[in-house]
């Protein structure tokens, strides 16, 4: 599965994993409406919360994606993937950050800060070699307790007659959520070599602190040493050199990485397979926009890529329209939301408040991305005698409409 992940407040980043999104797309993305949606399931946790998003509802199927928001607190331990390998790879983040991991591979987060880390994580889900039973999110746990973030959605669908073979085991498992449980004690025991009772902690069939955990006293692990440019350094730990010397992360947040840029408008940056190759492999990209009160995004659509628009601060109004024509989406965005543009729709923003922030992931490495007004225009490439008769207008018009428009991507309110 490919996951993209958003920390905000304090902290941000972002974390995609491994995973082709090619699909059939035909009967998932004949979309009408579309609409904001928010998390509508909460899985409290020991040091923090999972919240997620139907992973069924039409807009994440047309992407090929689920989304889960993980909070984690001071000294929380996320333990998404627990590694029981000695090859690892060790490295701090900072807000805006783009971290990217392969798909399957055991990882684990620690908030060694004061303040709260919220995250956004984009799950890839469409057909490929990483998610091959069906188009469902699943994690594989090796340690710990944790909840099914997407039980709700298995169940209903066994309703449907569908996943009967999943639920069927979960219930022969009772509770219990990671690999251990499955083996059970003599097994354990025997694989690892341990006694029956440390068998049974590995189990943790017990264990109600789910995804996130405290960490009582010293975190006692090897971290990075920060270099003179204050960025911090990555490397292996007895590590797999194929793998731990990957560069694995970018960062979207700042300002020297903005790919746009206009004083008191905004500015849009880009993380993708030209500035983090991993990305390739991964077929994901992210495009950070940051807009002021009045200020615009203008009309924009990409040709190979579904969009996963996440509001991380501010309000905004987005105007969506399909490629028939149609307006699927006209209404407020408010912090929080989540919001789907499939590919080949044209979508443009406005800020309503101070300041518009919002992360945009890609299910393409490498965008294709077509801007309908501005410098860089479909229309700036095309000849004015097209444009004068393709809308039946003079040839004085058809200038005006193709070189009226002079920025790029950004304008100000009655520019």
């Amino acid at each position: 599965m490919a996951k993209l992940l958003l920390i905000s407040l304090s902290l941000c980043f972002l974390l995609l994993f491994h995973g082709s999104l090619a699909r059939q797309r035909q009967d998932l993305c004949r979309l009408d409406r579309l609409r904001a949606l928010e998390p509508d399931q909460r899985i409290p946790c020991e040091a923090g919360m999972i919240e997620t998003c139907n992973p069924d509802h039409e807009q994440f199927r047309c992407a090929g994606v689920a989304v889960v928001k993980p909070t984690i607190r001071s000294s929380g331990l996320l333990c998404k993937n627990m590694d029981q390998q000695q090859k690892q790879q060790v490295t701090s983040y900072r807000r805006g950050d783009i971290i990217a991991l392969p798909g399957g591979v055991p990882h684990w987060h620690y908030n060694n800060g004061n303040e709260e880390i919220v995250a956004i994580s984009v799950i890839g889900t469409a057909d490929n070699i990483v998610n091959q039973l069906d188009n469902n999110p699943r994690n594989f746990y090796l340690a710990g307790n944790p909840v099914n973030k997407f039980a709700n959605q298995y169940e209903r669908l066994f309703e449907h007659g569908q996943q009967q073979y999943f639920l069927r085991t979960l219930g022969q498992q009772g509770s219990c959520n990671n690999v251990f449980c499955g083996m059970g004690v003599n097994l354990t025991s025997e694989v690892f070599n341990i006694d029956p009772e440390l068998a049974s902690k590995l189990i943790a069939e017990d264990d109600e602190r789910g995804h996130i955990v405290r960490v009582n006293g010293k975190f006692d692990i090897v971290t990075p040493m920060s270099n003179s440019q204050g960025e911090n350094e990555q490397y292996p730990i007895g590590g797999d050199e194929s793998f731990c010397t990957l560069k694995m992360k970018a960062n979207i947040a700042d300002p020297s990485s903005t790919d746009v840029y206009y004083p008191g408008v905004g500015g849009v940056s880009n993380v993708n397979s030209h500035n983090l190759p991993i990305l390739e492999l991964l077929q994901l990209s992210a495009s950070r926009v940051v807009l002021h009160k009045d200020t615009m995004m203008l009309p924009i659509w990409n040709t190979n890529a579904d969009s996963i628009i996440y509001v991380e601060k501010g309000d905004g109004r987005v105007q969506i329209v399909d490629h028939e024509g149609r307006s699927v989406f006209d209404s407020k965005v408010t912090e929080g939301q989540v919001l789907t543009v499939p590919r080949s729709y044209v979508a443009s923003s406005r800020a309503q408040s101070d300041i518009l922030e919002y992360v945009v992931f890609k299910t393409n490495g490498n965008a294709i991305t077509y801007s309908l007004a501005g410098r860089t225009s479909v229309f700036r490439a095309l000849p004015v005698d097209v444009i004068t008769n393709a809308f039946q207008i003079s040839e004085k018009d058809a200038r005006t409409f193709k070189f009226n428009r002079v920025e790029h991507l950004l304008i100000k309110k009655n520019d």
